[in-house]
């Protein structure tokens, strides 16, 4: 009896790409990239007309004397107070239907261990605040696997320089001209709201 052997080739893992714009939810959002002495924001639009950078900018609560948690508290509330001014400013200057595009509000969800872990935990919670709670939190792994395919490793990690590249794949740097800030802060915003619009769109198609 003549018996035959059927091979089978396995399949070939699918080569990662960056996701394209027609991937991303048309939305406003305001995103944070928090912690309590330097906090970066980008207020990014999507619509028919494109991904655009509308604004971004840094919030620094200024230096005191005080020490430990009071320093910690203080400066809290400090920030607490600059995002309620900047989110006002931005609802009254934006320049949209804000009952037909709401502007939502992200922030970077703060991470379990790391280095000075509770400045970025009480700015999240300053935005938490003047949210009343409706921020929505975006964690840094799961925006670098959305727009860098991966969240990087000690021995291969992500660096600031491949999150600049995978920003500006979709947001060009601001021109000089228009005085935008534009520094790792701003970019790590950037990518939060960036994969904010990737999520927002995967759910809705779920």
């Amino acid at each position: 009896m003549n018996s035959q052997l059927a091979f089978t080739i396995p399949p070939q893992p699918r080569t990662w790409e960056p996701p394209p714009v027609s991937a991303f939810a048309h939305g406003c959002v305001v995103a944070f990239d928090q912690t309590l002495n330097n906090t970066g924001w980008a207020l990014l639009r999507h619509d028919f007309n494109g991904l655009r950078l509308m604004n971004c900018g840094m919030l620094r609560p200024p230096e005191d004397h005080l020490q430990s948690f009071e320093a910690t508290y203080t400066r809290t509330r400090r920030l607490r107070d600059k995002v309620e001014l900047l989110l006002g400013h931005l609802r009254e200057t934006v320049g949209y239907d804000i009952d037909r595009v709401p502007m939502r509000v992200v922030h970077e969800r703060p991470a379990i261990s790391g280095h000075r872990i509770e400045s970025a935990l009480m700015a999240g919670y300053a935005i938490y605040e003047v949210t009343s709670g409706t921020a929505r939190m975006v964690s840094n792994q799961h925006a670098k696997k959305t727009l860098l395919g991966r969240a990087g490793t000690k021995q291969n990690p992500v660096t600031k320089a491949h999150v600049k590249d995978a920003v500006e794949r979709y947001i060009p740097s601001p021109a000089i001209s228009r005085r935008l800030m534009w520094n790792e802060h701003i970019r790590d915003a950037c990518m939060l709201g960036l994969t904010h619009f990737h999520d927002t769109a995967q759910e809705t198609q779920a």
